[in-house]
C-alpha cells in the first residue's frame, strides 16, 4: 500500500516539475519578447536620429555596419546566456534526481 502511494507521490512531483519548467520557459519567452521590443524601439530612435542628421551616404553605410555588428554581438551574448541558463537548470534537475535516487537507496 505504501509503495502504491509513493508511486502517486512521484507522479505528482513529476507533474509539478513539468509545470514549473513550462512556467520558466514562458518567463524566458516573455523576457526575450520584451528585449526584442526594446531593441526595435532603440532601432526606430536611431533611425530617426539618422534621418535628422543628414549624414553622407558613405558614412551612413559605415554606421549601419557598425550598428549591425553591435546587434549581432548583443544577440550572441543573449543566446549564450540563455543556453547557459538552460544547461544550469538541467544540471540542477539531474542533481536533484540523483539525490532522490540516493535517498531511496538509503531507505
Amino acid at each position: 500500500m505504501l509503495s502504491h502511494l509513493a508511486g502517486y507521490e512521484r507522479k505528482a512531483r513529476g507533474a509539478w516539475r513539468e509545470e514549473e519548467e513550462e512556467v520558466e520557459v514562458e518567463v524566458e519567452d516573455e523576457e526575450e519578447r520584451f528585449e526584442e521590443e526594446e531593441e526595435k524601439k532603440e532601432e526606430e530612435e536611431e533611425k530617426e536620429e539618422e534621418e535628422e542628421s543628414n549624414v553622407s551616404w558613405k558614412e551612413d553605410e559605415e554606421y549601419e555596419r557598425k550598428e549591425n555588428k553591435k546587434r549581432r554581438k548583443i544577440a550572441k551574448k543573449r543566446k549564450r546566456k540563455r543556453i547557459n541558463r538552460r544547461r544550469k537548470r538541467r544540471q540542477e534537475e539531474e542533481e536533484e534526481k540523483e539525490g532522490e535516487k540516493e535517498m531511496r537507496n538509503v531507505s
